[in-house]
């Protein structure tokens, strides 16, 4: 056992050289470093947590983490020793970093200066210091400043350290860190340099701004780089700076292209965004005009509703669409009398966007139109009537939401139950109830999903066992209460990742991407993890359940051209599961855009490791506004495993009616 100072040294990592190494804060350790340090441990003894450990050593990383997190609460140097003692044995990297965030909990000096030591020693392995140092940052706050500084300035550390200390310093005042985010603007690391353009941002510098314009016009420099020097001229606003942005909002860069639409949205002088009109009217790249329009949707001036009402002339349709969607995020009364005439349209696309854009309205007018607007007979324009109507939460909206209860398109029941969802009456729980033995499927799960939000009771997905608990507490409920804390039982449901399975129409996207090779729980790659996972899931289905499977890469690979049963199919398709490879980089709009054009597809499943690094769309908020514009008729639940954090797929989930699980 090799040792530094005296110290046992985090052993070698099981990771092989060059794949992605471990983010220095899994998200089921983020709780721990919150925890008060007065709180009190668990009434456990050491001897017993520590013989529990190594009991646990086959269990779910999460069951071990919890004992790891116990014993850092002891708070007393022997429970340092004993995270020491396992830092050093244990050959799982994930319960490495867990008990390294475990000393950062104990807080004695003793745990302390263990990680200041891991942090130090250019031998240990990087995952091991970036997460020594990340749990030491987080306890220590304003008083880690310099060993921040120290870490940032070490140029011969590795990158991931040094990147964690720079990230690091963004928490500090941009006057004890200017000089060195100025010296990260010349490093060879384009991470770094990114972050170096947004840190400083702020100041406005001529030589700085000079330094971004050279970045953004240059084709060799990285697609985050260019991002990030857009971003400064953003900040610094200016003519000048306006039309430099306007020349590359047709560059070939989509990152490039994506940053300059928010640095456009972000301008405030009027005279600044006056000169991005012109440039909407008349530029070639219908592109560009879509992405100007989209930019409108922020700037306080009195000419943007006019220049937007011209983009609805457009001929090319996502030109109109953007200038729709930011008439939406405009409170100018114009603005809501332009939408009223388009949700009125004849054009199905134009209609549905303009109702969406409603929602962010709540006039009298505006609800009085989507209240008639929810009884059309066009299915899509229904189904975002609904949708608007529950976005504004109001309970006059409830006999209106109860009436698309009752309509036979499940789009619009999808849209109405999501709705009511969101109003926490006495009748509005009478409904849901009552609407429950008559769902079956996708739509069962979402009806007792609400449920459960708005009650707090985990009761299983049937429909006499709601009806039962609602009898004997419907007159004693009180809508201003909190909900209830979890009580009651769950029956055993199909699930994936821990998100129960319910749709007969479902797609699961799986990333093969080169990047899930690396390690996940039990020196599994992700990958694998995520295959086993997934084959246990077929397993388990209902042979009637229609499904489809989507590997992607930067391609898309679909197991079928559309949903087909199960049944007889189950050894083939677990069997093309085993056998796919990783490869390439990460396609998610192209994906998503497939699973969800079937008509038939209720519930889509989407894994993914990373951001997206191909494909149509690769801005993030792109990917977002254009598959909830296409997914706002359409009502699929969008569900998201992400391995590691991801506000990305958080979101993504969160705006299409699904929810979001996260994996070490």
């Amino acid at each position: 056992m090799s040792t530094i100072h005296g110290t046992r040294r985090c052993r070698a990592s099981t990771v092989p050289p060059g794949r992605p190494q471990l983010p220095c804060l899994p998200a089921s350790l983020a709780a721990l470093l919150l925890l008060p340090a007065d709180r009190p441990a668990r009434a456990q003894d050491l001897p017993t947590l520590v013989q529990q450990l190594g009991a646990e050593r086959e269990m779910p990383y999460a069951e071990r983490v919890k004992t790891i997190t116990t014993i850092g609460m002891q708070r007393s140097d022997e429970a340092a020793a004993a995270l020491e003692t396992l830092i050093a044995e244990e050959k799982d990297e994930f319960i490495q970093t867990a008990a390294l965030y475990a000393l950062a909990a104990c807080g004695t000096p003793r745990a302390l200066r263990r990680l200041e030591t891991e942090v130090r020693d250019t031998q240990a392995p990087s995952r091991c210091r970036c997460a020594a140092f990340d749990a030491l940052v987080r306890t220590r706050g304003p008083e880690s400043f310099d060993l921040v500084r120290e870490i940032a300035r070490e140029t011969k550390t590795d990158d991931a350290l040094r990147m964690a200390a720079h990230v690091a310093l963004g928490a500090h005042p941009l006057a004890r860190t200017e000089k060195i985010w100025r010296d990260a603007l010349h490093e060879g690391s384009a991470p770094l340099r990114a972050l170096a353009f947004r840190a400083l941002a702020p100041l406005k510098d001529r030589e700085i701004l000079e330094t971004a314009r050279r970045a953004i016009e240059s084709p060799a420099e990285s697609s985050e780089v260019r991002a990030a020097a857009a971003a400064a001229w953003g900040v610094a606003g200016g003519p000048v700076g306006t039309r430099l942005l306007l020349a590359h909002v047709d560059n070939a860069d989509s990152l490039l292209r994506a940053a300059v639409g928010e640095a456009l949205a972000s301008l405030t002088a009027e005279n600044d965004i006056s000169l991005i009109f012109p440039v909407l009217a008349r530029h070639p790249d219908p592109a560009a005009r879509a992405l100007l329009a989209g930019a409108l949707r922020k700037p306080q001036h009195p000419g943007v509703v006019a220049a937007l009402e011209g983009a609805l002339k457009d001929k090319d349709a996502d030109v109109r669409l953007a200038a729709i969607e930011s008439l939406g995020q405009r409170k100018e009364p114009k603005a809501e009398t332009i939408l009223h005439r388009l949700a009125l349209a004849t054009e199905e696309d134009t209609a549905v966007a303009a109702i969406g854009a409603l929602a962010g309205h709540s006039s009298e007018p505006t609800r009085t139109l989507l209240a008639r607007l929810a009884e059309s007979r066009k299915l899509p324009v229904a189904v975002a009537a609904v949708d608007a109507l529950g976005a504004q939460s109001r309970d006059e909206a409830i006999p209106l939401l109860a009436k698309a209860l009752e309509n036979p398109n499940w789009s619009v029941r999808a849209a109405a139950i999501r709705a009511l969802g969101t109003l926490k009456t006495r009748a509005t729980l009478d409904l849901l109830v009552d609407r429950l033995a008559r769902e079956e499927g996708r739509l069962r799960g979402d009806i007792v999903d609400r449920l459960r939000a708005l009650t707090g009771w985990q009761l299983p997905y049937d429909a006499a066992a709601w009806k039962t608990w609602w009898a004997t507490r419907r007159e004693t409920f009180d809508p201003e209460a909190p909900p209830e804390r979890p009580t009651g039982g769950t029956v055993n449901t199909v699930a994936y990742y821990g998100i129960p399975v319910l749709s007969k129409r479902v797609v699961f996207c799986l990333d093969i991407s080169s990047s899930m090779t690396a390690f996940a729980e039990k020196n599994k790659t992700r990958l694998d993890q995520a295959k086993e996972e997934l084959l246990q899931t077929l397993g388990a289905l209902d042979a009637d359940v229609r499904m489809n499977i989507i590997f992607f890469d930067n391609k898309i690979q679909p197991l079928g051209r559309s949903l087909a049963p199960i049944r007889g199919r189950l050894a083939a398709i677990q069997d093309a599961v085993r056998q796919v490879q990783p490869r390439g980089s990460t396609n998610i709009y192209d994906t998503l855009e497939y699973a969800i054009q079937d008509p038939a597809v209720d519930t889509v499943f989407l894994l993914s490791d990373g951001e997206p690094t191909d494909g149509k769309y690769i801005s993030t908020e792109e990917i977002l506004r254009r598959i909830r514009r296409y997914n706002r008729a359409r009502q699929v639940a969008i569900h998201t495993i992400s391995f590691g954090q991801s506000a990305f797929l958080r979101a993504l989930a969160e705006q299409n009616g699904g929810r979001y699980v996260e994996r070490p």
